[in-house]
């Protein structure tokens, strides 16, 4: 166990190293940037269907799943993204790879607590705004991000239901540079903000299992997050900036006094359900909602207009196990999943609704003990429109995860 603790300690260590990686997006430059988390394999792979409380999976999404845990699960993964961009004359590719989760979920009698690591927000642009009349050029960058700490615990009230909350922290940086030009003026301004996030929330769940003609498995969940306040304090350099010999030279520069605020993020809720056949098949329906936020942008300048609204998820999909005891077929032990999604982001610039549409595929590998898999979520979508001179995305996204189960704290008859 103490090596196990060990090699946790040093993966975790890695993860807090590499977790604010991972996006090429424009539209990470509003807000805090674009969110990152969207579950593991397991439930990418379905198109965020998060209803089916594992019990060897520790399910990101609903805390409420930890007390189906039947074995400690140690669980990690990685995903890279491939993007093409688009306007309405142009387009650019771009890929980028990132750390995607870490966590530890263990049982405890009729207990569960899980708690781990995971990229929150992830912030990565670089705009060139150039008006047709050409006397003037903005160029926006930024890059960085939060990430989230959890710890979580969940409860079985009886064997239908289950309860689970976590407790979260937010932390991060995000930089942002800002340059401006103007025809026939030698030296440009730019502009450096720094944000230092910090901000605390909680996480509600709720899990039922029943049956359905005593031959089918139904499952049900919700989660609830309450409205929360991040904490921002900005540092703000400001500057000219020319280039010389192909180099920037930013010079003048002046450091402007520290600003501080809260922005209050709006609550969100979920729910779904599904239907399935214990260890063959599982389909499921999800949804969440997100209210509006007052959030305004942290930082100076602007290439777009845009508004914080309401937004809402809808997701289908669910798995297939041709055989979970065959001895003789390796590939009918592996899980197939699928599924579809729509998401209104809530987010509108220019007058355009900025959504996401995805499809996913994805299977998980047993290794091992036979508990323990690799698991493989794809998943291709579109996000945002290149009407009203924006951008958009089609990308695709591969995510791998590596789960290792085992059984702690149990007593051996021999030593």
């Amino acid at each position: 166990m103490i090596k196990k603790i060990t090699t946790l300690i040093l993966i975790l260590g890695a993860a807090i190293t590499y977790a604010q990686q991972g996006t090429s997006s424009p539209y990470s430059y509003f807000g805090i940037g674009e969110s990152k988390f969207k579950g593991a394999p397991e439930q990418k792979s379905m198109g965020g269907v998060s209803i089916f409380p594992d019990s060897t999976h520790v399910n990101l999404l609903n805390p409420a799943s930890y007390s189906g845990l039947k074995f400690t699960a140690i669980t990690v993964g990685g995903s890279g993204t491939f993007t093409t961009m688009e306007t309405s004359d142009n387009s650019e590719k771009s890929k980028r790879s990132s750390l995607e989760y870490l966590a530890v979920g263990i049982p405890i009698g009729k207990f569960g607590v899980a708690f781990g690591l995971n990229p929150n927000t992830v912030v990565g642009y670089r705009v060139l705004n150039k008006p047709t009349d050409n006397t003037t050029a903005s160029q926006y960058e930024g890059e960085g991000g939060s990430n989230r700490v959890f710890l979580g615990g969940a409860y079985k009230l009886n064997d239908k239901l289950d309860i689970g909350l976590n407790a979260n922290y937010y932390f991060g940086e995000i930089t942002t540079i800002s340059r401006m030009y103007t025809q026939d003026i030698q030296f440009g301004t730019r502009i450096d903000n720094i944000l230092n996030i910090n901000a605390f929330s909680l996480d509600l769940g709720v899990t039922y299992k029943g049956k359905i003609a005593d031959k089918y498995d139904f499952h049900a969940a919700a989660t609830f997050t309450p409205s929360y306040s991040i904490d921002i304090k900005k540092l703000t350099y400001v500057g000219t900036v020319s280039t010389v010999s192909g180099y920037e030279r930013y010079d003048d520069i002046e450091e402007l006094p520290t600003v501080t605020d809260k922005y209050k993020m709006p609550s969100t809720v979920g729910a779904g359900f599904g239907v399935g056949k214990f260890k063959k098949w599982f389909v499921a329906a999800d949804m969440a909602f997100s209210g509006k936020s007052d959030f305004s942008n942290p930082i100076s300048g602007s290439y777009a207009t845009y508004k914080n609204n309401s937004g809402y998820k809808l997701a289908l999909g669910g798995f297939y196990i041709p055989n979970y005891n065959s001895f003789t077929s390796y590939f009918e032990r592996v899980t197939y999943r699928g599924g579809v999604r729509y998401q209104d982001t809530g987010l509108e610039v220019n007058g355009e609704k900025i959504t996401d549409i995805g499809a996913s595929l994805g299977f998980n590998l047993p290794i091992g003990n036979g508990y323990s898999d690799l698991s493989f979520a794809f998943e291709y979508g579109k996000r945002g429109t290149v009407n009203a001179g924006l951008i958009q995305e089609n990308y695709f996204n591969v995510t791998i995860g590596i789960t290792i189960v085992d059984k702690w704290f149990r007593k051996y008859l021999f030593d």
